[in-house]
């Protein structure tokens, strides 16, 4: 997920995390079909071979915001000399996981909350729970708890998986937690810390995780590029009830001081919020930005607004979308290490919904050409780490003191909801020290992502050390890494799409400069896992909207909008019964991206609505 106008934790990152200790005992409230729990006593040993934590309620914390950020400088396959940029990590320090495994069900995030609390309390768990922008209030922490029996395939039981569904929702009522959203074997919900303990003991919940974030990818000039100006005079034939487009963003903030200027008139503009406190503007302008585009393209809009922060929030907004019947849906945000790549996995199943009721469902392809690497695992010394380079074993990039760094790890890509191939990421100081580890295991359970993440706030100028470190791992391994900033030493643009942008049903916009027509150097790339050309077109960004000023908003955030809108015109101006025949439209109007020809930079090509 790109970002600028950070709203950084205060406080400091935990400097040491002991291993977890038997604190006392908590009271069953969960069921498994007809079985009760078996709840972990004092002194018990959980599957690490660990005594069992206890964790009581921890205060309030506001989560951070995921904001927009404006991409400027080109960077290269080997992007600048960065100072320390070399790393033999054997040699600079001693990286055993021995002792800092995750417990087999939680992320290393969630786990590292326990160690905290168990070695220092409320007051380190909270500082903790800030380094890692966990969200936090109430004595809960928003958590995704993953259940279902697993067969022998590796596959859910839709049947036995509701019913399991059902008997952790009683519990988690009882246990005092909120749920927000459920989803096929999946629940979110706000946790207390007192009632993990019973949670990790049940059979049935296979991990206990954070939660898939979606994050901003960030009178238009697209409107003249994309042809829709040639449209003007022509008669509008709006379908039965109006032509309505949905938008599912991060925040619409400021979106009612454009009403019936930048934006159709009240009537004509709906939302419905499905964030942790039910504000539609969420101290966030970008959705407000992408609206404002659709509504260049097509004046006689009716919007349908949605912001989320989770998976789990996006299947309601969609689920609502469906229900209000709009033609449309763009969504200019994205997911990463949320599934495989390959046009598969939880997120794909969520936004695929709406092309199977015949709604178009537009995304933006991602920001990530520039802040991307991907590669398969090397190890010329046999140390178990990662060689980037000939002797050098690390990806470095510079941070400043406070600044945000998010690190997304996947790999597995054919077995990426079960792996058994075992990788961990670290993040080294110039001096070698670990300033963050993820830890994850991965023994081959239904469950076990082939994915690990580190959020952290750096704590000092310095440059800063990626390192991938293999655990066990039988088979010849591709890896990609993810980060939200530019600067990487090691950079690989190919594949560096962002979820669903990789759904077989999902249309994808690359971002080409509406100056010049050539595609950003920052818009992500494919092909997707399987081997298909993605995105699906390249459309305008550095436009001007109202929120972001003359020519302001760059970004696939910014084409795909222009994808979206073009859809609605052609349902409007033709009067289409079914908006899914607008696609095939707009691949035979595509002008040609030099190299002409379908590629992975611009797809079709050049979107236009102009008949060829």
């Amino acid at each position: 997920m790109p970002f600028t106008n950070h709203h950084p934790w205060r406080g400091t990152v935990l400097a040491a995390i002991v291993s977890i200790i038997a604190l006392g005992t908590t009271s069953n409230v969960f069921s498994a079909g007809a079985a009760p729990l078996g709840v972990a006593q004092a002194g018990a040993v959980t599957e690490l071979g660990e005594p069992a934590p206890t964790v009581p309620p921890q205060r309030r914390i506001r989560p951070p915001r995921p904001i927009f950020r404006h991409i400027r400088n080109l960077r290269g396959t080997q992007v600048e000399e960065i100072p320390g940029a070399v790393m033999n990590v054997q040699a600079s320090s001693a990286l055993s996981p021995s002792g800092t495994r995750a417990h087999p069900k939680l992320d290393a995030a969630l786990d590292g909350l326990f160690r905290a609390f168990n070695a220092g309390g409320s007051e380190a768990a909270a500082a903790y729970a800030r380094s890692q922008r966990l969200q936090w209030r109430g004595g809960r922490v928003l958590a995704r708890i993953d259940t279902g029996w697993p067969t022998r395939e590796g596959r859910l039981e839709e049947a036995s998986s509701r019913l399991l569904v059902d008997n952790l929702l009683v519990g988690l009522d009882e246990a005092g937690a909120r749920v927000r959203r459920t989803w096929g074997p999946y629940i979110e919900a706000m946790i207390p810390m007192a009632a993990f303990e019973a949670l990790l003991a049940n059979s049935t919940v296979r991990g206990v995780r954070k939660p898939w974030r979606a994050v901003p990818s960030a009178r238009s000039e697209g409107v003249a590029f994309i042809g829709a100006d040639s449209w003007e005079g022509v008669l509008f034939r709006s379908p039965a009830g109006g032509l309505r487009v949905g938008v599912i963003d991060s925040g619409f903030e400021g979106y009612r001081d454009l009403l019936g200027r930048d934006l159709p008139p009240e009537d004509r503009v709906h939302t419905n919020s499905f964030v942790e406190d039910d504000d539609i503007e969420n101290d966030e302008v970008h959705g407000t930005a992408v609206s404002e585009i659709v509504y260049d393209i097509v004046p006689e809009v009716d919007l349908y607004l949605s912001n989320i922060e989770t998976s789990g929030d996006l299947n309601s907004a969609i689920t609502w979308m469906i229900e209000n019947e709009v033609h449309v849906i763009n969504m200019s945000l994205g997911f990463f290490a949320a599934g495989p790549g390959n046009g598969t996995g939880p997120i794909i199943d969520m936004v695929e919904r709406a092309p199977r009721q015949n709604i178009p469902f537009v995304t933006s392809a991602g920001n990530q050409a520039d802040r991307h690497w991907i590669g398969r695992f090397k190890d010329a010394d046999g140390d178990g780490f990662n060689d980037f380079a000939p002797g050098d074993e690390s990806n470095a990039f510079r941070a400043s003191t406070g600044e945000e760094i998010d690190i997304f790890m996947s790999w597995d890509f054919n077995d990426y909801l079960s792996s058994s191939q075992d990788f961990d990421l670290l993040l080294l100081d110039s001096s070698g020290r670990i300033i963050a580890q993820s830890r994850a295991r991965q023994q081959g359970f239904v469950g076990d992502w082939a994915s690990e993440d580190i959020s952290v706030l750096a704590p000092r100028n310095d440059t800063y050390h990626i390192v991938i470190q293999r655990i066990s791992a039988s088979l010849p391994e591709t890896l990609q890494l993810h980060t939200f900033f530019s600067g990487l030493q090691f950079v690989e643009p190919e594949m560096s799409l962002t979820i669903p942008a990789d759904g077989r049903e999902v249309i994808a916009a690359g971002a080409l400069y509406q100056g010049n027509g050539r595609p950003e150097f920052f818009s992500s790339r494919g092909p997707t896992k399987d081997g298909r050309i993605k995105p699906d077109f390249g459309a305008p960004d550095g436009v001007s909207t109202e929120t972001y000023g003359p020519v302001g908003f760059f970004g696939t955030s910014a084409a795909a909008p222009h994808t979206a809108g073009a859809i609605a015109l052609l349902v409007g101006r033709l009067g289409l019964t079914n908006p899914m025949q607008t696609i095939e439209m707009l691949i035979a109007r595509a002008r040609g991206v030099p190299p002409d020809g379908r590629d992975n930079i611009s797809g079709w090509g050049r979107l236009s609505v102009l008949p060829q």
